[in-house]
């Protein structure tokens, strides 16, 4: 077995490794900057234990079955000869019609009127969530809503039709808004910003498929090391879940953007490798019960799943009503629509792939007219000059 500084070292060095690889994947080029990194990054985790291989179905959708299974291509591009990571395509993101990358103009006035009207700025950020998240109570369900375009990525927001991460990130960054620009107008642009920051690696959409979050493991991390959110997951008798990200690979013909465009199936892989070094931890679904007193109405809980493809198979925000009892509110394929389901830990006991949960706190963030805190060396290499000239001056899950 071994020892306590033996375990926090290689904690220590699966962070680090996986933080210089994604930025250097990002700025030198994947298929130069991973092998090492990820082989180093194995070698660090080589005690996880082996997986079992299974069909998974969820609330969510998601879908990952051996029948399924496709290679993913060997890169033998980087990222930006793959289309990502060029000042260009962020040009031609901002030139996607504005009913392209927002649709439901009228249902946001209407939440923004109704938080208005009941000073919801005044409430603190996990019941600011609540108030919002409850007031989307209703809104159908529909998947790939993130799916906008063949070709160009771009931050967009849909308020009459949610999937599971949509419906969670929509809600923070509305709630975020209510308080950050109290007394002044509130634009359907102010929560495109929001969602870039939340949605994107780096706060950043570079026109580029790749740069934003797609698995939810990566989604906690990302936002944890941005001072986002915290992750008191581990606090709460957390323990390391090992899961193989290959879902957006195994699948790529079910994304509308990977199916035009098959050349970045292998750049994807290259990612999904160094996703899977994460540091994961889960809360087994067999605790929950027992810790849900210590879960805040607001936090965003990922659920997590038996099988390999991704760590997360759904995601939605906890709710704890009238009564004190913690729900699971989220957008759900089964109900069609979003709402506060049952108690999370019954939620949870539903269904037979669901293994655990991870939670996230959101924390109050610093307006978007304000530069993002600094970033240690230990935390992200420095951006390419095509990604760095790409950050505005002021500053988010597989998600299917």
């Amino acid at each position: 077995m071994r020892n306590v500084f033996s375990t926090n070292a290689l904690a220590w060095a699966r962070h680090h490794l996986y933080s210089v690889a994604v930025a250097a994947a990002l700025g030198l080029g994947l298929a130069a900057a991973s092998p090492v990194l990820i082989s180093a990054a194995r070698a660090a985790d080589s005690d996880a234990p082996k997986k079992k291989k299974a069909p998974a179905t969820t609330d969510s959708g998601t879908t990952t079955s051996k029948k399924s299974e496709r290679k993913a291509k060997k890169p033998e591009d980087t990222v930006a000869k793959a289309g990502g990571g060029n000042s260009s395509a962020k040009k031609r993101a901002s030139s996607l019609p504005f009913n392209t990358v927002f649709v439901g103009i009228d249902r946001f006035n209407e939440v923004i009127a109704k938080a208005r009207a009941g000073r919801w700025a005044s409430l603190p950020l996990h019941e600011r969530i609540a108030k919002v998240g409850y007031e989307i109570c209703g809104t159908p369900y529909v998947n790939y809503t993130l799916e906008i375009d063949d070709h160009i990525e771009a931050p967009s927001v849909n308020m009459n039709a949610m999937d599971c991460w949509t419906f969670f990130e929509i809600t923070l960054g509305i709630a975020r808004l209510i308080k950050d620009k109290d007394g002044q107008v509130i634009t359907p642009q102010d929560l495109l910003r929001e969602v870039e920051r939340d949605r994107y690696r780096n706060g950043v959409c570079n026109g580029s498929y790749l740069s934003r979050l797609h698995y939810l493991e990566e989604w906690y991390y990302e936002n944890e090391r941005r001072g986002l959110i915290t992750n008191p997951t581990q606090k709460l008798g957390g323990v390391r879940i090992y899961r193989k990200a290959k879902e957006m690979t195994v699948l790529w013909k079910s994304y509308r953007y990977l199916r035009a465009n098959p050349q970045l199936v292998g750049p994807m892989g290259e990612l999904e490798a160094m996703v899977s070094q994460i540091p994961t931890y889960h809360i087994p679904k067999e605790n929950v019960a027992k810790i849900e007193k210590q879960i805040r109405t607001g936090d965003v809980i990922g659920i997590t799943t038996k099988y390999d493809g991704s760590c997360c198979s759904h995601v939605g925000l906890a709710y704890r009503d009238e009564r004190g009892v913690l729900r699971f509110m989220h957008a759900s394929k089964n109900h069609k629509r979003v709402l506060v389901d049952v108690r999370l830990s019954d939620y949870l006991a539903t269904f037979k792939s669901h293994a655990g949960i991870i939670v996230g706190r959101p924390i109050d963030a610093p307006p978007l007219s304000a530069p993002l805190p600094p970033t240690t060396t230990t935390q992200a290499a420095p951006l390419s000059p095509a990604a760095s000239a790409s950050i505005p001056t002021a500053p988010p899950a597989s998600a299917p």
